[in-house]
C-alpha cells in the first residue's frame, strides 16, 4: 500500500515514510484528509475559541478511527511541515507531496464516476 516516490528532497522523503507508517488499514486520500483536518482544526483553536467546541467534535470524531500509536504519528508530520517551511517559506511543500503521493488522483475518478452517474439521470434534478 505505501507508495515510493521519486525525485523529492530529503524532508519530503521523511514526510512519505512517516506518512505511510498510516497507510496500513486505510488509503492514502484518507490519510492525508485526516492529517490536513487534524492540522488546520488545532491550529484554528488556537485562534478561534469561540467555535473551538465544534471543532473538537469533529477533532474527535477523526482520532477515534486510529490506534495510540498511529495517533502519535500525526503531530511527527506537522513538526516536519513546520521544519520543512521554516528552511523555506517559499515552497509549496504540501501540494509537492499532495502531487507526489498521486492523492489527485483518487479525487479524479470519483469525479468520472459522478459524470457517469449525472449521465444516466433525467436533467430535471439539476436544474
Amino acid at each position: 500500500m505505501a507508495k515510493t516516490i521519486r525525485h523529492i528532497n530529503e524532508d519530503s522523503a521523511e514526510f512519505v515514510k512517516t506518512f505511510n507508517s498510516l497507510m496500513t488499514s486505510r488509503a492514502a486520500w484518507e490519510v492525508w484528509a485526516d492529517f490536513v483536518s487534524l492540522a488546520a482544526i488545532s491550529i484554528s483553536n488556537c485562534v478561534d475559541e469561540q467555535n473551538a467546541a465544534v471543532r473538537e467534535t469533529e477533532y474527535q470524531k477523526i482520532i477515534s478511527k486510529y490506534k495510540q500509536d498511529e495517533l502519535e504519528v500525526f503531530p511527527k508530520l506537522i513538526g516536519m511541515v513546520v521544519m520543512a517551511l521554516e528552511k523555506d517559506r517559499n515552497q509549496d511543500f504540501l501540494g509537492n507531496l499532495y502531487m507526489a503521493l498521486e492523492l489527485g488522483n483518487h479525487w479524479k475518478g470519483q469525479k468520472k464516476e459522478q459524470r457517469a452517474v449525472r449521465a444516466n439521470e433525467p436533467r430535471e434534478l439539476y436544474r
